[in-house]
């Protein structure tokens, strides 16, 4: 019976220890890249977004596996106070930067207990459903 622990299966053994371990390093240094670019873009579309006169501005980024695109949800305090045609204005003006190689597009807009959604090729708002 040949024995378990020779030299060979020591070397073996560690060897795929150490890919292991090495493997582990690089997924999780991918993983804090990835966190960083999210957060890059967070910051920049809150930016925009503030320069286009939304306040209290904060961002949710969500993953869509489907698409291998994030969509980029709003949440501020002062997007209802605008009419209609600023909200497109304002909407159209926010700039979507990547995150990394990931493209990022703008979702619904939360403001108070509203919540917005823009569409651009038609120029409509909806409030909660309703066409405002």
């Amino acid at each position: 019976m040949q024995e378990l622990f020779t030299k060979r299966n020591i070397l073996l053994g560690t060897i795929i220890i150490l890919l292991v371990a090495v493997f582990s390093y690089v997924e999780n240094c991918k993983d804090k890249q990835r966190a960083a670019e999210r957060e890059e873009c967070q910051n920049a579309i809150i930016a925009s977004a503030e320069e286009n006169g939304l306040q209290d501005v904060t961002i949710v980024l969500s993953k869509n596996t489907e698409y291998d695109w994030y969509e980029a949800n709003i949440s501020c305090s002062n997007f209802g106070d605008f009419s209609p045609k600023k909200m497109i204005a304002i909407y159209n003006g926010i700039k979507t930067p990547k995150a990394g190689d990931t493209y990022v597009v703008l979702g619904t807009v939360t403001s108070g207990a509203d919540r917005y959604s823009i569409y651009t090729s038609s120029n409509s708002v909806y409030r909660n459903h309703d066409c405002i």
